[in-house]
């Protein structure tokens, strides 16, 4: 169930309801948009999500549950914090249910722009009381990492179990592709694809990518109207190729075409703290590009073990733009980068190593 991601959401439906319906499971999936039958998956459609976060958070959430209810399912899972006042009545109903924690909420709240500097604290005290007295109720929780080093729901949910956001090697076509191809049409040229906002670093990385000369192409969509006028309003916005909203098939060219991966996403809210890498990272890793990312403990930790990227400031728009003319003026140590972060993701940080833990979980809930 879904009340916030599109119903192709990858970690979602790419991910996790297809791994259960190849595995044999009556799988549903319950989301905003259309009604569509794929990959053994069915997809109820739930019509388009309000623009108005408070009637997407009310009425629209319980249309989702109300929908997924009338299924009389045997396990229900949960992908909202919004969705999680209704896993109490689905257990109190004789369900097994299932909260998947993306993101840490309550961390994250502290940088919401749209709710009122002062209540930030306040609320986000109030959500993580809220979230832990619902979660010690619910069968357990999915978390993808750890925080500062320690397990974020600990005594506060009856069980927590780790699923990463490790990319799908099928899923994103480069399992069998080159390691780390010599010849790319687009050397010297770098991308982001993901969320464009400030706080993810996109404006610090337009600016840094003309101030070295690298060419940037940027994939997504825009967090509002105003941020996206604001962008190309700048000078700098000259030395950007923006492809809008890309399917999996234009990701896939896209990163074959450039040579560097960037994301430089502001050390705020929990993104400082989270122990893993955004997933963006690891596809680039995926496809053999060096990255330059932002320098967190973590970050920083992984990087001089496996030796894939360039830590820089989020906020330095001088280092990120050393770091993009560094890998493009040393090819050799740019391969050698890319190709350490792509073994990587073969040998440890892919969505293989990680659904033996989802059917894992399935198998012990009865499913």
């Amino acid at each position: 169930m879904t009340s916030v991601h599109p119903a192709r959401d990858v970690r979602i439906f790419y991910k996790m309801c297809a791994c259960l319906a190849a595995a044999g499971y009556d799988t549903f999936l319950v989301a905003p948009g259309e009604s569509f039958e794929e990959n053994g998956v069915r997809v109820l459609g739930a019509g388009d999500a309000p623009a108005s976060r408070v009637l997407r958070m009310t009425r629209f959430a319980r249309k989702v549950y109300r929908m997924a209810l009338s299924l009389d399912a045997h396990i229900y899972h949960l992908h909202d914090p919004e969705l999680l006042r209704f896993g109490l009545k689905l257990m109190r109903g004789g369900k097994r249910v299932i909260y998947d924690s993306h993101e840490f909420p309550a961390l994250g709240i502290r940088t919401k722009g749209w709710i009122p500097g002062p209540l930030r604290p306040l609320i986000a005290w109030a959500y993580k009381t809220y979230e832990a007295r619902v979660c010690k109720k619910l069968d357990g929780v999915i978390a993808v990492c750890d925080v500062d080093g320690k397990n974020y729901f600990k005594g506060r949910a009856k069980r927590v179990w780790y699923i990463a956001n490790y990319p799908g090697l099928q899923e994103l076509g480069c399992a069998r592709m080159d390691a780390c191809p010599k010849d790319r049409a687009g050397a010297r040229q770098a991308a982001y694809i993901g969320g464009l906002s400030a706080a993810r670093g996109i404006t610090a990385a337009v600016q840094s990518a003309a101030l070295a000369g690298v060419p940037l192409h940027i994939a997504g969509a825009f967090a509002s109207e105003a941020y996206k006028k604001e962008l190309e309003s700048l000078p700098a916005w000259a030395n950007v190729t923006y492809h809008g909203v890309l399917d999996r098939r234009a990701v896939q060219a896209l990163l074959r075409h450039v040579s560097i991966g960037v994301s430089i996403i502001k050390n705020e809210g929990q993104y400082g703290h989270i122990d893993t890498l955004p997933v963006k990272v690891y596809e680039y890793m995926a496809y053999g590009l060096p990255v330059v990312l932002s320098d967190t403990p973590f970050h920083r930790k992984l990087n001089e073990a496996l030796r894939f990227g360039v830590c820089v400031d989020p906020d330095d728009e001088a280092a990120v733009a050393g770091a993009l003319r560094f890998l493009c003026e040393n090819p050799a140590a740019a391969r050698a980068l890319g190709k350490n972060g792509r073994a990587a993701v073969l040998e440890k940080f892919n969505w293989e190593t990680e659904k033996k833990t989802l059917l894992a979980i399935y198998q012990l809930l009865g499913g």
